[in-house]
């Protein structure tokens, strides 16, 4: 992986990079171009990257290790897209087939006011996921404990020594019943509570009720915490005997609580931290609680927006739609939608609202929770896109009208030519046919790019066999040979003017390396459920210095500049589900392409 560079301020940088080595977080920086520009050494550990594969710099093989960890990969690339072209900050949680669990956040790489790339920051949050799902277990199983199993009961007399007890109360102090019996309630509780038992035993006697905790001692010397509801004893004659003590051990309970109120304090801390604006209002749209993204959003202190209306800070048009959405909200629905927002200094934002509704215990409506999003950057991007890609379109019909007028042109000068010379050498005659057989795959080409791709399933030995039949009638010395197993007979895959383009890029280059007379076998094997297709060639191969970056944009073997061509081809394969690579160099042999397509049926 790459690192940065060093620059002028080199205290600076030095001072950035040991803040980025030493921060618990994995860092990664990429351009637009899904290069790496830079990562820490955590980035590596967290994602258990091996030193060779740093070292190799390979972005490709990089991303299918991290891909391969993950449970939903699909999910983390359509993210990771999503993003690329995007000023937005992201957070969300991935999830690992061994269980882990990260959370993501990425925020845009600004330099000169232009996106050049993101930087994400990955931690580990595994233990706090497991802590809290044991957490909610933990409270399942006590809420079922209280609600099915009875409650401990113990009878003391006056003299506060146990008469009678049942087995839940001696579940709760760990005695057996024979070993209960007879002992005192004072030798079981704590002996901070000594004084609180004595007073409560001389209420009873006065034939006062009440309730109150205390902690008591089991017999292996743990604690329990018990919250007692204790009535006078009577006996037959309705004199007061002594105390019926109704026992909750309320242990798990307590710590339930104190673990909820951390989680409910953790659960805040992070929507403090969220970078999207997160509020929860009543069903009058009134705020009862607004994070500070919120407040970024509107340029507002949270403070100031806590009692207002959510209709107050949005532009009047939107008000009515606005209602409507939280009338919705009444009837358990859940709905997203666009706003336009007013700031405090008159500025006006467009904002995504997701709103879910909010309910109670009882489950019953009480409000709406709302994740609130800036996308103003966003809509007036996608305006200047649409514009941008208007005008590309319209560009693209003239040239190709140019072009193809061009072609017209050229076609009737050649077509005078033959009929004006009276005689015509042979491989004068075999110019002519080569330069209207690439007028006419040129022609097709720019009318395959002025449509939408139409992919079609066909035949892939036929389809193969009649790119090397266009081919060789525009250069008549190339020898193309289609070299099947019979396994693919029968076998279709998914073709279009793109994957055509593919092709036609390699045997052009094979020409342009190895001359016109240059022979090019094609051999095809199916593997399971994909086709895989060799493109051999009898040039000088691929030079070494070039061989690692040959699909990377900007590389060219021609020594020109550009170098689309493969870095394009690697680009539609790899679309089409399949893939491309330059297999190793065979001594005295040219350049060998491997090219893997998913098969669409097959009839055999």
């Amino acid at each position: 992986m790459s690192k940065p560079a060093e620059s002028d301020s080199g205290e600076s940088v030095a001072l950035l990079k040991a803040i980025a080595e030493s921060t618990a977080d994995g860092l990664l920086a990429v351009d637009r171009e899904g290069h790496v520009l830079f990562s820490n050494a955590r980035f590596a550990t967290m994602w258990r990257i091996p030193d060779d594969l740093i070292e190799e710099r390979n972005d490709s093989k990089l991303l299918m290790h991290v891909l391969d960890q993950l449970s939903d990969p699909g999910a983390f690339i359509s993210k990771v897209q999503e993003l690329y072209a995007s000023r937005q900050e992201a957070f969300d949680t991935i999830s690992f087939k061994d269980g882990r669990t990260f959370e993501r956040y990425s925020c845009p790489l600004i330099q000169d006011g232009n996106l050049v790339g993101r930087v994400w920051s990955f931690r580990n949050v595994t233990e706090r996921v497991q802590i809290m799902r044991a957490l909610r277990g933990s409270q399942q199983r006590q809420r079922e404990i209280l609600e099915h199993l009875p409650a401990g009961v113990g009878i003391a007399g006056l003299d506060e020594r146990l008469i009678v007890v049942n087995r839940a109360f001696c579940d709760i102090v760990g005695y057996e019943v024979e070993e209960a019996l007879g002992m005192r309630t004072l030798d079981l509780i704590d002996r901070e509570y000594h004084s609180k038992i004595r007073s409560e035993t001389e209420l009873r006697k006065t034939g006062v009720s009440s309730a109150y905790d205390a902690v008591m001692t089991r017999k292996d010397g743990s604690k329990r915490i018990v919250e007692v509801s204790a009535v006078p004893y009577r006996d037959d004659d309705g004199k007061i005997v002594g105390t019926t003590g109704l026992l909750i051990d309320i242990t798990e309970k307590r710590a339930a609580e104190e673990a909820l109120r951390r989680s409910e304090q953790r659960y805040r801390d992070l929507i403090e931290q969220l970078p999207v604006g997160v509020a929860i209002a009543r069903l009058d749209e009134t705020f009862e609680l607004a994070n500070e993204a919120l407040g970024r959003i509107l340029k507002r202190d949270v403070s100031e927006l806590l009692g207002t209306k959510f209709t107050e800070h949005v532009k009047s048009q939107f008000a009515e739609a606005v209602r409507r959405q939280t009338e919705s909200r009444r009837e358990g629905k859940a709905s997203a939608y666009e706003v336009e927002m007013v700031r405090s200094d008159g500025e006006s934002r467009f904002v995504r609202v997701s709103a879910a509704p909010n309910m109670n215990d009882a489950g019953e409506v009480i409000g709406t929770l709302g994740i609130m999003e800036d996308i103003t950057e966003e809509k007036r991007n996608e305006a200047i896109r649409r514009s941008q890609e208007r005008e590309i379109e319209l560009y693209g019909s003239l040239l190709r009208h140019d072009i193809r007028n061009d072609l017209g042109i050229i076609m009737s000068y050649i077509e005078a030519a033959r009929m004006l010379s009276s005689e015509l050498t042979e491989q004068t005659a075999g110019f002519l046919d080569s330069a209207i057989a690439i007028i006419q795959r040129t022609s097709n080409l720019l009318t395959g790019v002025g449509r939408p791709s139409e992919v079609v399933e066909t035949g892939l030995v036929e389809f193969l066999d009649k790119l090397s039949e266009d081919a060789v009638s525009a250069n008549k010395d190339l020898k193309i040979t289609v070299v099947p197993d019979p396994d693919v007979k029968g076998v279709k895959v998914a073709t279009g003017s793109l994957l055509t383009m593919v092709f036609h890029n390699l045997f052009l280059n094979t020409i342009q390396h190895a001359g016109t007379q240059s022979k090019i076998e094609i051999a095809v094997k199916r593997h399971d459920e994909a086709a895989h297709i060799t493109v051999s060639d009898d040039g000088p191969g691929v030079p070494d210095s070039v061989r690692g970056r040959l699909f990377q944009r900007g590389v060219s073997t021609k020594g020109e500049s550009g170098g689309l061509g493969l870095y394009l081809c690697r680009q539609i394969i790899e679309a089409k589900g399949g893939s491309i690579e330059l297999l190793p160099q065979v001594k005295g042999k040219g350049a060998s392409f491997l090219i893997t397509v998913p098969v669409v049926s097959s009839t055999n």
